[in-house]
């Protein structure tokens, strides 16, 4: 894989307020239609790839897992 191939878009997770917060793991499903990330914050946030935009999440579930 010599050539860089370009990117299309960037996901950046942000909390209830806003503010950007870390994505702490990735993940996707099997037929790529969802983006998954676990955040610093605690929440779980979800993009629908099928909707062509990535502004903001499909779904937010705050707290959802515990901080280190």
């Amino acid at each position: 894989m010599d050539q860089a191939l370009p990117q299309k878009d960037v996901i950046k997770t942000k909390d209830c307020k806003g503010l950007k917060v870390g994505a702490t793991t990735c993940g996707y499903s099997h037929k790529g239609d969802l983006i998954m990330a676990g955040c610093s914050d605690g929440s779980i946030q979800i993009w629908d790839t099928r909707s062509q935009t990535f502004y903001r999440p499909s779904v937010t579930i705050e707290k959802a897992h515990d901080m280190l």
